[in-house]
């Protein structure tokens, strides 16, 4: 999945709607953790119930 940080609620929102409780991430690139916390600050506060 990629995309804007809204993109990936919307995208991760269509999947909880059809009956998904989990997504799993994978970081390609350990080094680059600019994308976690990204994902950290704008993308799990939208999602509700994010571990």
């Amino acid at each position: 999945m990629v995309g804007s940080p809204a993109q990936l609620v919307e995208r991760i929102g269509e999947f909880a709607a059809i009956g998904a409780t989990r997504v799993h991430l994978r970081l390609i690139d350990m080094a680059d953790l600019d994308h976690l916390e990204l994902i950290a600050a704008e993308v799990l506060p939208h999602l509700g119930g994010g571990r």
